[in-house]
């Protein structure tokens, strides 16, 4: 018989039921509460706080100027209006992209520069029912099951997306497609800058638009008020890279900040990059400024933009000039610097070209002073010098009678012409090749004989180098610009290269190394970073481990290079009292872009301090592939380009320890 229920049971089953199960209830949100307050109190608290203390930008800061050395500005500062956008909390994905959509007709922006992950991002959006009827069940079902996270989900979908889809957005919507980026870059909450140089005309147009979060505010753009002049160092402002994002977000930059991305202005950020206005909303909606506005600071650069503009002037002049001559086919630039010996400012750095049909366009090279490495010539060899004398390869008076060297199965090697008996002094003054032969064989531990096979000592190029690196060629100068480049160090141990090393045709430097090199010497032995800011601290990098009496004799011969005879005797008026080295380097080019080099040119290079008793400024003068004649010695675009340089440095800008 079966056991009868009675109603009052059912009420007491019914109860006990309810009672387990609110127990069990209750033990859950007492759980959640104590994961909450205790085991992820921190985490909550940091997202709590990161809310609470969210800060936005009121006014933005002017970045500083930038100024050369007499106070006249290089890099300045313009207000513009700008467009910004504020995200509602409300608003939908829909209605931003309905908004975008619509303001697309009337906002002038570079729409060209919208990316494919933009255009997915908006066909996501937009097309969100066709991808889900592509979508796999499975996948549907774990997003439904809370299995596979939103982020996963959106990123499923988008990989439905095809070329096709993309391709299928008219006009219209691909320029939505990037004005709703820029709605939505960087976090939700933050201001979004959509265009700079908003026009009263735009902004007649969107105006029944504001109310959905747009607002028109004050930004600064750089202006430089001499044009192209010294421009590429000045550098570049722009938006903060994906690279280096985290870096700047580590410095409590914001992600919409403008930053220096190049050259001196992102040398000098810290100093240039000022202080925006920022603040918070307290509860009561009332803004509680965080950050008071500050501006950058300017800075000075020891540049005299005057003299830079003439320079300039000068090497585009005497380019245009050595193109009317035989052999220039591949000649098209030359480089100046300027440079004080002893505190390692420079004055002037200029690398001016043509291109075109006709050669007449102006070109600015300058940053190749920095990147471009270049065959030097005989102007090394007064570092090669110094390696014979430390080495005991030579003495002070060593003579020899100047030939030609014959090693075994390749051609002979002699000087630019036959010098008869010279000295070292003499070696330096008419550019003896056939002296630094004998100085590399003796470095090299090699026996010569005339026509006969010659093994030399490897070790013979680290002899070299470590001297040439003491005078800053083969090695960064410490100019204070991001990235500065150095030449091609070379691979090869083979003799006929070390013959080669002390002539300059061997390794590759930049013109910026050639003049610290020449700087080195100036100051007798003391090597000075190089440096474009005016009030810098004078930088020490080394001084040169050789026997001062043998700098002495090295600079001797440098400034009878510059004597009647010497071959730089007509580069610099005499008056000045320079001393100086002239190189002319067999260069090779590649003609036709196909990545081989098939034509041998002529380089010619020249470096010089004046006066020569007391050093106060410094010249390098560089002309790459000035004749397409490898035995033609042309050196004259480079001597007018001198002449005319030290004449105008001397007669109005003369800068004497200020």
């Amino acid at each position: 018989m079966s056991k009868i229920i009675l109603p009052n049971d059912k009420i007491r089953i019914k109860i006990t039921l309810i009672g387990i199960l609110t127990f069990i209830s209750f033990s859950f949100i007492c759980y959640k509460l104590y994961d909450l307050v205790i085991n992820n109190n921190e985490y909550y608290e940091t997202k709590l706080s990161v809310k609470q203390n969210r800060t936005y930008v009121g006014k933005y800061a002017k970045r500083g100027r930038i100024l050369d050395r007499n106070g006249k500005v290089l890099v300045d500062n313009e207000e513009i209006y700008v467009l910004n956008y504020a995200k509602d909390s409300n608003i939908t994905n829909d209605k931003e992209i309905e908004i975008a959509s619509n303001l697309v007709d009337y906002l002038k922006l570079d729409y060209n520069r919208v990316t494919n992950e933009e255009l997915k991002n908006y066909f996501y959006i937009t097309n969100y029912d066709k991808l889900i009827k592509r979508a796999n069940q499975n996948v549907i079902n774990k997003f439904n099951d809370r299995t596979l996270s939103s982020k996963e989900y959106e990123y499923y979908l988008k990989k439905l997306i095809s070329k096709e889809d993309l391709k299928s957005l008219d006009e219209k919507e691909k320029k939505a497609s990037y004005l709703y980026s820029l709605m939505n870059k960087g976090y939700r909450n933050d201001i979004k800058l959509i265009k700079e140089g908003i026009t009263s005309e735009e902004l007649d147009n969107i105006k029944d638009y504001m109310k959905y979060g747009f607002s028109i505010g004050v930004r600064y753009k750089r202006i430089y008020p001499f044009g192209d002049v010294f421009r590429k160092y000045l550098g570049n402002v722009g938006n903060i890279s994906s690279e280096e994002l985290n870096k700047y977000l580590s410095l409590d930059y914001r992600m919409d900040d403008v930053v220096g991305t190049s050259y001196l202005e992102k040398q000098y950020e810290s100093v240039l990059k000022g202080q925006n206005e920022e603040y918070a909303l307290t509860a009561t909606g009332k803004k509680e400024i965080i950050k008071e506005l500050k501006d950058g600071e300017d800075i000075y650069l020891s540049i005299d933009i005057d003299l830079q503009k003439d320079v300039e002037s000068i090497i585009y002049k005497q380019v245009l000039n050595a193109k009317k001559e035989k052999n220039t086919k591949y000649y098209n630039k030359s480089y100046v610097i300027i440079s004080n010996p002893n505190t390692g400012e420079i004055y002037a750095a200029a690398g001016i070209g043509v291109v075109g049909a006709n050669n007449m366009n102006k070109v600015d090279y300058q940053t190749d002073l920095t990147n471009y490495a270049l065959t030097p010539g005989s102007i090394v060899k007064g570092a090669s010098h110094l390696v014979g004398y430390k080495y005991g390869a030579i003495k002070i008076g060593t003579t020899v009678n100047d030939s030609c060297i014959k090693i075994k199965n390749t051609p002979e090697k002699c000087s630019w012409k036959r010098l008869g008996r010279i000295d070292d002094l003499k070696a330096l003054k008419y550019s003896s090749n056939y002296y630094q032969y004998l100085i590399a064989i003796k470095i090299g531990e090699g026996k010569y004989k005339y026509n006969g096979p010659l093994a030399l000592n490897p070790n013979g190029f680290k002899k070299y180098r470590d001297i040439y690196n003491q005078f800053g060629l083969g090695v960064k100068t410490g100019l204070d610009i991001p990235n500065e480049n150095i030449g091609v160090v070379g691979k090869d141990t083979n003799s006929g290269s070390l013959i080669d090393y002390p002539i300059g045709q061997y390794e590759t430097y930049t013109p910026m190394e050639l003049m610290q090199y020449i700087n080195t010497l100036a100051t007798s032995g003391k090597r000075y970073a190089l440096h474009f800011l005016k009030d810098k601290d004078i930088e020490l990098l080394n001084s040169v481990d050789v026997d001062s009496k043998y700098i002495s004799r090295v600079k001797e011969g440098l400034r009878m290079v510059m004597e009647s005879g010497g071959t730089g005797a007509s580069y610099i008026n005499k008056k000045y009292n320079a001393a100086g080295k002239t190189g002319t380097a067999q260069s090779f080019i590649d003609t036709n872009n196909d990545g081989k080099i098939d034509k041998e040119t002529t380089s010619a290079s020249f470096g010089a301090y004046m006066p020569y008793d007391n050093p106060r400024v410094s010249i390098v003068v560089f002309s790459p592939n000035v004749s397409d004649r490898s035995t033609s010695f042309m050196s004259k675009v480079n001597r007018k380009i001198t002449r005319e340089v030290t004449d105008l440095y001397f007669s109005k800008f003369d800068i004497k320890n200020e």
